[in-house]
């Protein structure tokens, strides 16, 4: 994967991140169940951003060792 990709992907994923975040902090129609996880989406949407921020890390020379 090339840095496009990759950045692309990590700016993809914050805007998704911070749509479900949006999306989660509505409040619940009273007697409508949620249709949608979105706090569930936000959690594989911040290990996305996260894997794509390692991933640009190594593009770049990081170390590779935590």
């Amino acid at each position: 994967m090339d840095i496009v990709t990759t950045y692309s992907l990590l700016a993809l994923s914050l805007v998704l991140t911070g749509l479900a975040n949006i999306m989660a902090r509505r409040p619940k129609e009273i007697g409508r169940a949620w249709t949608i996880p979105w706090n569930g989406l936000q959690f594989v949407f911040i290990l996305i951003a996260i894997l794509m921020i390692r991933h640009l890390i190594t593009l770049y020379g990081g170390s590779g060792s935590v």
